[in-house]
């Protein structure tokens, strides 16, 4: 099928040997543009495995979006996918869920993007946020002129203060084609969320907002009401 742009397969129990055969397809498709894989299960994955799928996508130059789906990725497969980021000159989309990720992976993360400049959508899941681990996801938004769209779902924030939230708002304040903001399950609270409605105020392209799991009260929605007025 060699005009195959699209390839997207889920629910499936991940191995080494199934990732090389997934790998060999990803090679022989010329037009691919998009990938999406969504496995139920990755017990029999390991980074050699990884290392397999990173060559294969190191050869796709047209890739536009990747998509990884509860892969249960720890630092050193996060670091591979991560190296292989700088060399897609055409990469727009960039989800990778159910990833455990830690400070020191968001650090590679956060490297690697900054050779990404047509990178357009970011979306990470599940992993427990830092303030260090925000400042470095804040570090990618800076440097990522043409990002539309940032969807951000933590498992946990339990090290997350306001003080974190401070550095992601500055970063999104300098974000001006930013259209779309997604923050799932961060528990924020009151100071928090005045943060984030100021910030609104100052992106005009903003066509999107998604505040999930918030510690809502009647402050804080009337906070956000008059930013909304202002989007």
């Amino acid at each position: 099928a060699p005009a195959l742009q699209s390839l997207s397969l889920g629910c499936f129990d991940l191995t080494d040997n199934g990732l090389k055969l997934l790998s060999d397809v990803i090679r022989h498709v010329p037009a691919l543009q998009s990938i999406r894989l969504k496995c139920a299960r990755s017990s029999g994955l390991t980074d050699d495995g990884l290392k397999i799928l990173v060559e294969a996508i190191r050869h796709a130059p047209t890739l536009q979006s990747i998509n990884l789906d509860c892969f249960g990725l720890a630092a050193v497969g996060f670091k591979l996918l991560s190296e292989v980021f700088r060399q897609l000159p055409a990469l727009r989309s960039i989800w990778m869920y159910c990833a455990r990720l830690d400070d020191d992976s968001l650090k590679l993360f956060s490297e690697a993007i900054r050779h990404a400049p047509a990178l357009q959508s970011l979306s990470l899941g599940c992993f427990d946020l830092t303030d260090n681990g925000l400042k470095l996801l804040s570090d990618v938004i800076r440097h990522v002129p043409a990002l539309q769209s940032i969807r951000l779902k933590c498992a946990r924030s339990s090290g997350l203060t306001d003080d974190g939230l401070k550095i992601l708002v500055e970063a999104i304040r300098h974000a001006p084609t930013l259209q779309s903001i997604n923050l799932d399950c961060f528990g924020l609270a009151a100071v928090g969320f005045k943060l984030l409605s100021e910030v609104f105020r100052q992106l005009p392209a903003l066509r999107s907002i998604w505040m999930y799991c918030a510690r809502l009260d009647d402050d804080s929605l009337k906070l956000f009401s008059e930013a909304i007025r202002h989007a």
